[in-house]
């Protein structure tokens, strides 16, 4: 399967705040479809979105998306993520 026929794929993707290490070597790719992000709290949902988005740094490792949007669309996205997110409490 080409590359191009996931939506997501990350490759030892990991992101720490300092000693906590939010998303440790994320391996996956996630086919086309419609997809959900289910884990309790600070699982690192929001952490592995926000990443594979652009809009945190990954520690190391790398992840991708395929849709190309424009960068202020992915920091509405981002707003609107942050602001969904916070809803739900």
């Amino acid at each position: 399967m080409s590359d191009y026929e996931h939506l997501i794929h990350t490759t030892d993707l990991c992101k720490s705040y300092g000693p906590h290490m939010a998303l440790e070597n994320l391996n996956l790719k996630v086919k086309k479809g419609a997809t959900g992000l289910l884990g309790p709290n600070g699982a690192g949902k929001s952490t592995f979105l926000k990443t594979i988005l652009g809009l945190i740094q990954a520690t190391s490792g790398d992840g991708h998306v395929l849709v190309m949007i424009s960068e202020r669309k992915v920091r509405q996205f981002g707003q609107e993520l942050v602001i969904c997110q916070n809803m739900m409490h």
